[in-house]
């Protein structure tokens, strides 16, 4: 099963940072490393989960309002990385490229966002820099299916679709036993693991999809292991988890 640690982060951390990535290959240099990517007003691209900077910064402003150098002299709470220094810094490790476009709704204060009105732009900003990135030894990830289809068709790269996007899909499979037509090819799906079912992994299977399962927001050693024997149960191909320790990396070798 393939291992994939959520948000580049292990136990001391903070989420999509050196210092997390470093931690992360402390237990193990095996594992896929999950990073999340927004642009910035100067087209860089920074390792960060959310389109505000609210959570993390206390700034009720958007990422993209903002150049890289402004960005880490106007609030102190979070150093903004590039991922092109990320990428230079870990030249042998398997990242998974979490392209942010939308947000948790349920989670997060920035669902004021007008979503429809800054895709466009975002996706100029994401092509602009992914151009020049060498993306053969990542996973892209993205839970829009149209600007997927558009990194596919213009950049000519393989992309999956996130966890919160096949959700509103998992009860038409098991009651049709049958995909959506997408128009839209994937390699895998990620499919949060208190939603998994043999029946639906099943499914996927037949048609050559790998299953990752995906965690809940509640992080702590127990829930991944608990996380990990409920995704062996179902058969997984897959799984993200954080954190993460040797014990957990041992039980993933059975």
């Amino acid at each position: 099963m393939q291992l994939v640690v959520h948000r580049g982060t292990n136990v001391n951390c903070p989420e999509n940072s050196i210092c997390g990535i470093k931690e992360i290959r402390k237990v193990t240099e095996d594992a896929i490393i999950e990073i999340d990517i927004v642009p910035t007003k100067d087209n860089k691209l920074v390792l960060f989960h959310d389109l505000s900077l609210m959570r993390l910064c206390g700034i009720d402003k958007l990422v993209f309002e903002f150049t890289f150098d402004e960005l880490n002299t106007i609030q102190k709470r979070y150093e903004f990385i590039e991922l092109e220094d990320i990428l230079k810094l870990f030249p042998t490790q398997k990242f998974l490229l979490d392209i942010r476009c939308n947000y948790h709704i349920d989670f997060f204060l920035e669902s004021k966002i007008d979503l429809i009105s800054i895709k466009e732009d975002l996706f100029a900003k994401y092509k602009n820099r992914l151009l020049n990135i060498n993306t053969n030894n990542m996973i892209i990830i993205c839970s829009d299916l149209e600007m997927a289809k558009r990194f596919i068709n213009e950049l000519d790269i393989n992309v999956d679709l996130s966890e919160n996007f096949m959700r509103e899909y998992l009860k038409y499979i098991e009651e049709t036993s049958a995909l959506p037509n997408l128009d839209f090819k994937f390699k895998r799906v990620s499919i949060q693991n208190k939603f998994l079912t043999h029946k639906i992994v099943n499914i996927f299977h037949q048609n050559n999809i790998e299953v990752f399962s995906t965690p809940s927001m509640f992080r702590s050693i127990e829930n991944s292991k608990t996380m990990l024997q409920t995704a062996k149960k179902y058969n997984c191909d897959g799984i993200w988890l954080s954190p993460i320790n040797k014990e957990i990396i041992e039980e993933l070798k059975e």
